[in-house]
């Protein structure tokens, strides 16, 4: 997971001042939107930013800015904690960051599975009540296309790639006709082609 450790410290912060996942889907959100505006105002992002202004004059900023964005306390705060310690030039880091903080601070896996064509929500379900069955732990999806894998999924979680796709199964077939074995790991040892 990318991003530096100060980054990483403020949304651990945050993370564990936020009570359920409806919660930390407001917050996101409204520091997403915060982001947004930081990102399309040089005066605002230079006035928030600069350590030029004083607090007060920050805070103003910020009051008037909420009349275009809703925040809830704990955004309001957290962004409070920002301009207090000069970090605002932060705040686009720790949102790259926090999803994964989220979910590892919730016991949850993160896994990325890659299909030829979009899969549907029955077939997602199923895969996902496959694989929580497998590790014995909530895992988070996140889905993408791949029209190279010709058809069958991918499935990467952290560095280890199952592959279970017609494009992986021809490389594997032109590994051995070359004489190069198998040479990876079975993926057939954690889910099958049938099973999915």
């Amino acid at each position: 997971m990318a991003g530096s450790s100060l980054s990483k410290r403020y949304a651990l912060g945050l993370i564990k001042a936020l009570r359920s996942r409806e919660e930390y889907a407001e917050v996101k959100k409204q520091l997403s939107e915060f982001q947004r505006l930081l990102s399309t105002s040089e005066e605002l992002h230079a006035g928030l930013v600069t350590p030029m202004l004083s607090r007060e004059q920050k805070t103003a900023l910020l009051d008037v800015l909420k009349q275009a964005v809703t925040f809830s306390p704990k955004t309001m705060n957290f962004l409070l904690a920002l301009l207090d310690e000069n970090r605002m030039d932060r705040l686009a880091e720790i949102l790259r960051v926090m999803d994964d903080l989220w979910l590892e601070s919730r016991g949850i896996e993160k896994m990325q599975v890659f299909s030829a064509v979009p899969m549907d929500d029955v077939l997602r379900s199923k895969l996902e009540k496959q694989l929580e069955n497998a590790l014995r732990k909530p895992v988070h999806v996140v889905y993408a296309v791949d029209p190279d894998l010709i058809a069958g999924i991918r499935i990467q979680r952290g560095s280890v790639a199952y592959d279970l796709s017609v494009a992986g199964n021809l490389r594997k077939l032109q590994r051995r006709i070359a004489g190069a074995g198998e040479g990876g790991r079975d993926t057939g040892a954690v889910l099958s082609q049938q099973e999915l």
